[in-house]
């Protein structure tokens, strides 16, 4: 390898080869780009540390391109790589492009030369095409310390007459996991347009309509894209001028920013288009076109196409665009909510400093110094450190320190700390430093919150002390399908409610855990308090507390949740019409908000005082149904408001999933008492209980049994006594959920040997006489205090 041009810095300029073609190779140390001016002068590939982005053809890697730039019988080559095309495709009239294959911008090879200067770049420039009379040149440049790539792309018209095209730029992303088959995991995100000028804030292209990879609205703002290898293809009016791809697999982002003009027209009305590889059909090149399921032929690639504006040109005339890339790393299957000059934010920083309830309700605080907790996950475009400031109203800096240990691309920039701040700071701001001390920009700002703090240790022990062995059920009658059903007026049923709470009571349950839905108090916020005064009054009849369930993000009916009538069950399916708590687009819809804040006061307001209600389960499940990290916000927003009213009941969230996992943490941080989820076999879930206690508060399991799994009554309920930890497994009496089905069930099997959930049939004859007997005896076992929460 001969070097071209280097300078002091780390980025160099040299010959190189890559996967069978010369090419010259861009790299400062971080990233690295692979160029072969020889196929249509494409970026072949972008590389941060070992990671590669762009996928590769893999039947034409290395090969030249044809003297005539084509294929058999005219075909495309799809070498892959990132290029640059001209836009609006199409075939109906000579404004449009009518590739790929285009034999000139495309398929030949394009001039390279190295230019002079401080760092390395290159310039590439197309032959002159006849077709759409214009000439493409780009200059490529990077620059030390840092992952982004600039481009700055010009389109000349070389014709004899005016012509008007806009500038396209295509990064072919590997879609493909490493070991086969498609990645699921991989993610592409962009602002809509609020102002957007299409109805949903985006346009089908290509395919169906109602592709299930288009996902709108999942957090607010923002168009998602999964891929899961259908065909189609979107557009978006996006003025924020990013976009950005995750493999969800290894974290690492793939991000595209560029110039946007407002008041101009777009190519397709689109800055920003999404295009997915895959089976299915569409209209194209005037004609109806199937695509097939072979990856061979319809390889694995998501699309990741940038725009720039529609620009008319006189012969001789050019327009120069501008754009670039970055890279980095978020540490897993998270969005990307925002995108700054330095760096991504995954989950936007929080800066939350708890008051003692009393200094809390006055508005201001006893102490000048106030103990805050920062939170907030992202990616970096530079090596280097962080740093937090703290401002007041008036912007101005009254303070700050360095965050521990450095950061970089390669990693993700997680922060989980307490700093002690000024009373009188307003706003908090994460700043990065380069590597030359230097600021490399603002990262995030966050208004400082203020809120009442959670119980104390020993606050939450002693009322666990108080209480006898907790054990029960998440109960729904047998004749509701969903929360909804079991609310709504015209479907509440306290007959069945109380005859089966009386099979409750019989086995000795205490205790009962119970799902609420936010679309029924929407719809009728008094009858729904009503109904719930009526539901305490039967429970307590039978000597069983409550615990109410807020929100949950379980959406296994994959609908949006709705007042009124619901659907039958799907014959062998369990929890086929389960809807979330409230609907998933309303979680991170700042419009939202108000609503949901006044149920929770509503509800909260209400029956915070009722010593019939045990607990407040703030959120079941929260990050369920693909919503990843994006209910955080929502999570802690609920916990605040719940609070702010003064319940005497402890709250809680659940750990569900992985409970060593940031969000984990994150609950059982918020929480006055630890409930967890595990539906693992004894060892497994002793392993949840360990996590669980380094907190040191009374734990409570608020779903368990799965027979199948060894999740049973003969093994868990004595486990559970023996540490005293208070249990509510899933399901009491079999009905509409038919929860006592599989997940891995279907129409046509034949009914199950072995239950899932549930301890009774609908006739009240129980589903294993010797559990029944078991729950009796353990609960009528006297168990002492001492054993209870901590280690």
């Amino acid at each position: 390898m001969s070097s071209i041009a280097s300078s002091a810095s780390a980025c160099t300029l040299a010959h190189s080869s890559y996967r069978g073609w010369e090419s010259l190779l861009l790299d400062n140390g971080l990233i690295s780009l692979q160029v072969v001016p020889e196929v249509g002068g494409r970026i072949m590939q972008f590389k941060l540390g070992g990671y590669e982005y762009l996928w590769i053809n893999p039947q034409l890697a290395g090969k030249q391109p044809p003297a005539d730039g084509l294929g058999p019988d005219g075909s495309w080559l799809n070498y892959g790589g990132e290029k640059l095309w001209p836009a609006p495709q199409g075939w109906n009239n000579n404004a449009e492009w009518p590739g790929p294959p285009d034999a000139v911008l495309d398929g030949l090879p394009h001039a390279c030369e190295a230019l002079p200067g401080e760092e390395p770049a290159l310039r590439l420039t197309s032959g002159n095409d006849p077709l759409t009379g214009i000439r493409f040149s780009r200059v490529v440049r990077i620059l030390p310390g840092t992952t982004r790539v600039s481009f700055e792309a010009t389109m000349t018209n070389i014709d004899t007459k005016p012509r008007q095209w806009g500038i396209w730029a295509n990064a072919q992303l590997d879609a493909g996991k490493p070991d086969g088959g498609y990645n699921s995991q991989l993610n592409a995100w962009c602002p809509l347009n609020p102002k957007s000028h299409f109805e949903k804030g985006y346009n089908v292209i290509f395919g169906a309509k109602d592709n299930p990879s288009f996902l709108r609205g999942i957090i607010s703002g923002l168009m998602r894209v999964q891929y899961q290898h259908k065909v189609g293809k979107i557009g978006l009016d996006s003025a924020a001028g990013w976009a950005a791809s995750v493999n969800g697999q290894t974290g690492n982002v793939f991000v595209q920013q560029f110039d946007f003009v407002p008041g101009v027209p777009y190519p397709d009305g689109s800055s920003v288009e999404f295009w997915l590889n895959g089976a299915g059909e569409i209209h194209a090149y005037g004609k109806n076109m199937v695509m097939p399921n072979d990856t061979a032929e319809n390889p694995y690639v998501l699309e990741s196409e940038i725009l720039g504006p529609l620009t008319a040109l006189d012969p001789g005339e050019s327009s120069t665009w501008r754009y670039g890339w970055a890279a980095t790393n978020i540490g897993g299957d998270y969005p990307v909510v925002d995108c700054m000059e330095c760096g991504v934010v995954s989950e936007s920083l929080t800066a939350v400093a708890e008051l003692s309830f009393e200094d809390w309700a006055r508005g201001n605080d006893s102490s000048t110094i106030l103990s805050c907790e920062l939170r907030g996950r992202f990616g970096t475009f530079v090596e280097g450190s962080a740093r937090v400031n703290f401002l007041d109203a008036d912007g101005i800096v009254i303070g700050g320190m360095d965050l521990p240990g450095g950061v970089s691309p390669l990693e993700p920039l997680l922060v989980l700390t307490t700093v002690q701040v000024s009373a009188h700071t307003a706003t908090v701001e994460l700043v990065l430093i380069n590597s030359s001390g230097q600021s490399a920009g603002r990262l995030a700002a966050a208004t400082l919150v203020k809120r009442p703090a959670r119980w104390s240790r020993e606050k939450a022990q002693a009322w666990y002390d108080r209480q006898p062995w907790l054990v029960g059920c998440n109960f729904l009658p047998s004749t509701a399908v969903n929360d909804v059903e079991m609310w709504m007026e015209e479907t509440y049923d306290p007959t069945t409610i109380d005859r089966e709470l009386g099979l409750a009571e019989n086995i000795g349950f205490n205790t009962i855990r119970v799902f609420l839905n936010f679309v029924v108090w929407q719809a009728d916020p008094l009858g729904l308090k009503k109904r719930i005064d009526n539901f305490l009054a039967i429970a307590a009849k039978r000597g069983i507390s409550v615990m109410l369930i807020l929100f949950d993000d379980c959406n296994f009916a994959d609908r949006v949740a709705k007042a009124g009538p619901q659907p039958n069950p799907l014959p062998g399916i369990t929890n086929s019409q389960w809807v979330s708590s409230p609907p998933l687009a309303m979680i991170n819809d700042p419009a939202a908000r108000p609503d949901l804040e006044r149920y929770i006061k509503d509800i909260v307001g209400s029956f915070g005082q009722d010593p019939r209600v045990i607990v407040w389960d703030i959120y079941n499940e929260p990050c369920n149904s693909g919503m990843g990290g994006t209910s955080q916000p929502l999570l802690e927003a609920a916990f605040a408001w719940a609070r702010e009213v003064s319940p005497t009941q402890p709250l809680t969230a659940c750990a569900w999933i992985d409970h060593e996992c940031p969000t984990s943490q994150f609950i059982m941080g918020l929480s006055d008492v630890i409930s967890f989820h595990s539906y693992f076999a004894p060892e497994g879930f002793r392993q949840r209980i360990a996590i669980c206690r380094k907190f040191e508060r009374p734990l409570l399991c608020t779903e368990w049994l799965d027979r199948a799994l060894g999740n049973t009554v003969e093994d868990i309920l004595p486990l559970l006594h023996e540490e005293r930890i208070a249990g509510y497994h899933w399901g009491l009496v079999n009905g509409r959920t038919q929860t006592h089905l599989s997940w891995e069930s279907r129409p046509g099997m034949p009914e199950p040997a072995i239950w899932q959930h549930d301890l009774f049939r609908a006739d009240g004859t129980p589903f294993s006489a010797n559990e029944i007997r078991l729950f009796k005896s353990l609960i009528a076992r006297p168990i002492e205090p001492s054993t209870s929460a901590t280690p």
